[in-house]
């Protein structure tokens, strides 16, 4: 037998993140947390209520959440995997990253990130899938970044 589990996927339905902040607090915890291409932005992770939210796996790809959110989903305790894909997400928004051990799996796909970032992406010792097409990236920033990252599997 398999473990239970607890997947949340509203991938491009129409959740907006008022709908989700009305589910309990006992409601909000999931390994895997798929909100891609939802109507979600900034305050389901905004005040008291949003700081409860709970994943080791959480997809934002393609919403409305920008750079202030940052603060309250890195303090999620057990969050490995992060797609920002899409996301209005810029350099000064990874200061946060700086030095964290659990995300293992970033994908920073369409962000307006750039070779500033680099800095701070060097210090995720734990980085084992980085994506960055479609960023400012350059192919100088990402052989940094290979030198660094000694288990990133690039692209």
């Amino acid at each position: 037998a398999s473990p239970q589990r607890y997947d949340m996927v509203l991938s491009r339905l129409k959740v907006q993140s008022d709908d989700l902040l009305q589910w309990p607090v006992a409601g909000r915890t999931f390994k895997w947390f798929d909100l891609s291409f939802t109507q979600v932005d900034d305050r389901l992770f905004e005040g008291e209520q949003g700081k409860e939210w709970q994943a080791v796996r959480l997809s934002l790809e393609g919403t409305k959440v920008t750079g202030r959110s940052m603060e309250s989903i890195l303090k999620m305790p057990k969050l490995e995997e992060l797609d920002l894909s899409l996301c209005d997400v810029h350099d000064s928004d990874l200061e946060g990253f700086r030095g964290n051990t659990r995300i293992k799996y970033l994908w920073l796909t369409g962000t307006k990130i750039s070779d500033q970032s680099i800095e701070v992406l060097k210090t995720m010792r734990s980085l084992e899938l980085l994506e960055l097409s479609n960023t400012g990236v350059t192919q100088e920033g990402i052989k940094k970044l290979k030198r660094s990252l000694p288990k990133w599997k690039s692209q």
